[in-house]
């Protein structure tokens, strides 16, 4: 076998691969949008009233962890807007 052939070969082979796969993706069911943004929406609601319990419970979070969060959120590159401080 010459380069050429093996090359066609694994194009060949790669060609096949890839509709293989596209086809596969193309007769799986498709998840409906509204079913994913109304989980999400569950999921928010569910987080927002395990925070207000939490927070009910143990109060806010501690200036440390605030600092903490900040840093973290500066690093990730989002940059927070503090609010004025009031005296």
């Amino acid at each position: 076998m010459n380069k050429v052939l093996k090359k066609q070969i694994a194009f060949f082979i790669l060609l096949l691969c890839g509709v293989g796969l596209y086809n596969y993706k193309a007769i799986q069911p498709q998840q409906q949008p509204d079913e994913s943004v109304e989980r999400a929406q569950q999921r928010e609601v569910e987080f927002m009233q395990r925070k207000a319990e939490y927070i009910a419970k143990h109060g806010g979070p501690i200036p440390a962890a605030q600092q903490m969060h900040q840093e973290l959120a500066h690093k990730n590159g989002m940059l927070l807007i503090e609010s004025p401080s009031t005296n």
